[in-house]
């Protein structure tokens, strides 16, 4: 090698050295309560999406009922949850309902589901090629189909489709939400969200106090009977409970919005890093990579920070005040 190459190498792993050592990492600005694990489940998480959690062991936590008695089949991850019947999937394209450890539904898919809800005897999935349908479970026949253009770097938070009157929003991978006339197995419209080549996937939607919330990574939209809003964003999250819209962004900011999207409160948490995040009635809790929890309340008046027993390195969910960490789980006071 020549000396001027010698030089601009070591310049060069001189810079990357000096990039590393200047990274900032988020930390608290008040004492820490510190934390200990509660419970070992002795079996890890195996798959975690956008409404629960699957275990190694087949063992599932849902948003709606917490830790379910049923163990379902290997191979097969939780999906989604109506309260009293869950929908399961594995890679190849095979679905199941369960309920009490019966099956009440099964067929195989042309591909993978990324994501899918139920009602009654329709069934609503997104599939792994960005291809939409709606389904007639008494008869697996296919209602509707729609197939996109496919996506293949998305966001890992993936948002179910919802059922909302006489119609279902199927959230896409390419940032759109397809909008399904239930009866007429018809196409009532398309909007979309945002545009952008990668990780553009609907990463939330949910229908509450008749208005619909769906965010991207990139924008949030809230619909209300009167008008439709838009905020750009760098979002993680977004969680709205049918009154107010709250973001969490990649920027390490807290911030509560109404459905116009017109922020009210906001927070700043420099260099924090947010891995989940979840609602009660009163509070707001979000889960650091660094190995901190926070509680904000609803009124963003009050923060408590909590020291976790270690950085998150492991899958994660938050159920609530209820954290789920690898094979570990906790309660955040």
């Amino acid at each position: 090698m020549s000396r001027l190459g010698l030089h601009l190498l070591l310049l060069g792993m001189l810079f990357l050295v000096g990039g590393c050592a200047s990274k900032n990492y988020y930390k608290p600005t008040q004492t820490t309560q510190p934390l200990t694990y509660r419970l070992d489940l002795k079996t890890p998480i195996a798959s975690v999406v956008r409404e629960g959690l699957t275990y190694a062991d087949g063992r599932v936590v849902t948003l709606k009922r917490g830790m379910l008695k049923v163990v379902i089949p290997q191979g097969y991850h939780f999906v989604y949850d109506t309260g009293n019947a869950i929908l399961v999937a594995d890679v190849q394209g095979h679905i199941k309902i369960l309920q009490a450890g019966k099956t009440l539904f099964e067929d195989q898919l042309d591909t993978a589901l990324s994501s899918g809800a139920f009602k009654g005897s329709l069934g609503a999935f997104v599939l792994a090629n960005n291809r939409v349908l709606l389904y007639d479970l008494n008869r697996k026949k296919v209602l509707y189909d729609q197939a996109l253009e496919p996506s293949f770097a998305l966001d890992s938070r993936i948002a179910n489709p919802v059922f909302i009157k006489n119609m279902v929003i199927f959230p896409t991978l390419d940032g759109r939400l397809i909008i399904v006339d239930q009866q007429r197995h018809a196409l009532i419209k398309t909007v979309v969200l945002s545009d952008k080549p990668l990780f553009n996937n609907v990463i939330y939607l949910a229908a509450k106090s008749g208005n619909v919330v769906a965010a991207t990574r990139y924008k949030v939209v809230a619909v209300t009977p009167h008008s439709m809003n838009e905020k750009a964003y760098d979002l993680k999250d977004v969680i709205y409970d049918g009154q107010f819209v709250y973001l969490f962004g990649n920027d390490g900011t807290i911030q509560r919005c109404d459905i116009q999207l017109k922020t009210l409160n906001k927070l700043q948490f420099d260099f924090a890093v947010f891995v989940a995040d979840s609602a009660t009635r009163e509070n707001l809790y979000a889960v650091e990579k660094g190995g901190y929890a926070l509680k904000v309340d609803k009124q963003f008046q009050i923060v408590s920070y909590f020291r976790l027993p270690e950085a998150i390195e492991k899958p994660v969910f938050l159920l609530g005040n209820k954290l789920f960490v690898g094979r570990h789980y906790l309660t955040i006071p």
